[in-house]
């Protein structure tokens, strides 16, 4: 009897160092989709010239959240996290790859393409946060989640202050393939 209840404790996830592992993650999405946001908005506005056109991909982020986000997190629910989660995040490795091979190869298409991966980015990005919440408690532990939930969100708030402080750095000295082949990397 002790035997079985000192392998159960074997094979018990290490609450405690996955802690820092989500929170690092969320922090480094955040980043990663501020850059991305931000340096497509300044290639799109530089490109067009047009400012309508350029907040329209912030506002296609909003219109894909209100309108996706009830029906995505039912499918969540449906699936199994781990697995829609990997997918969301294979999507978004491959977006930046789509993206420079339209920029380089199909440039009369590029902006259609940028509204469409941001598109493409946000249902992705939309997947993921269910995902999470779902298996949370199995990462951290029940007893963890508030605490681990308000460092996710507050680091992730740090996050994107970070990324967009560094996004017109990283466009200017890397330019747009540098800035696509990091969100792809990052993912």
């Amino acid at each position: 009897m002790d035997q079985s209840l000192e392998k159960q404790k074997e094979v018990q996830i290490p609450i405690r160092r996955n802690m820092p592992l989500v929170v690092s993650f969320s922090t480094l999405e955040q980043i990663a989709d501020a850059i991305f946001t931000l340096c497509l908005s300044w290639f799109v506005l530089e490109r067009t010239g047009s400012a309508f056109i350029t907040s329209t991909i912030i506002a296609i982020r909003y219109i894909v959240n209100v309108f996706a986000g009830p029906l995505i997190g039912v499918f969540v629910d449906r699936a199994h996290p781990k697995k829609a989660m990997v997918k969301s995040y294979i999507v978004l490795a491959i977006i930046g790859f789509i993206l420079i091979f339209f920029y380089l190869v199909l440039e009369d298409f590029i902006i259609v393409s940028i509204m469409a991966m941001v598109v493409l980015n946000d249902i992705a990005q939309t997947f993921i946060i269910p995902s999470r919440r779902r298996i949370l408690p199995d990462l951290v532990g029940t007893e963890r989640i508030a605490v681990v939930n308000g460092f996710i969100a507050s680091a992730g708030q740090g996050g994107a202050l970070f990324g967009k402080a560094i996004g017109g750095l990283l466009l200017s000295v890397i330019g747009i393939i540098g800035v696509l082949l990091t969100h792809s990397v990052i993912f």
